[in-house]
């Protein structure tokens, strides 16, 4: 299972929610796609709706998905009030990787970029990639250093010399500076 966006908030009073995706999967969804929570995500105070892949899976139904700004607007069949759907506020929705159009040379999805170990050519650890951030020319990689520190390392060819997700591993060459 594949984390696709977080539930940000409730949206108006029929049940919709708020939610911010990772990357491009969830344009693809649409009326009666099933997105999925993880069972200890689940408020109990909810209906329970069907479960689903072995039982440890809630699963939802979408009604309606639409794109306002940023973020997407999502009605559940399962979910029809707004009280019901502020205790999902927080969580995050997934979809099963077998979902997902095979990749291209070069190309990955974020959760496989997200928690690789980052090293320099010359093989110093650097941190570890916690999460990504889309700008207008590429993607940014939020890597967490000892402590508290981060650095934002630009995806390009020309800094990430090698993905290895065999090993878990990014080779970046930093420019001078960048490694602050």
């Amino acid at each position: 299972m594949v984390p696709v966006g977080k539930i940000l908030s409730a949206h108006g009073i029929k049940g919709e929610v708020k939610i911010f995706p990772y990357g491009e999967t969830l344009k693809t969804r649409k009326k009666g796609d099933l997105l999925f929570l993880k069972p200890e995500d689940f408020p109990p105070l909810l209906p329970s709706p069907q479960r689903g892949i072995d039982k440890s899976w809630v699963v939802f139904t979408v009604n309606n998905l639409r794109l306002h700004n940023k973020v997407f607007i999502v009605s559940f069949a399962e979910i029809t009030t707004r009280n019901d759907s502020e205790k999902l506020a927080g969580k995050e929705i997934f979809l099963p990787e077998n979902l997902f159009p095979p990749t291209e040379e070069g190309e990955y999805f974020y959760y496989q970029i997200i928690g690789l170990k980052v090293k320099s050519k010359d093989g110093k650890y650097i941190g570890q990639v916690k999460s990504i951030f889309e700008t207008q020319a590429h993607d940014i990689y939020v890597v967490q250093k000892k402590g508290k520190k981060e650095i934002l390392i630009p995806a390009v060819s020309e800094i990430v010399v090698e993905i290895d997700l065999q090993k878990g591993l990014m080779i970046v060459d930093l420019p001078d500076g960048l490694d602050q």
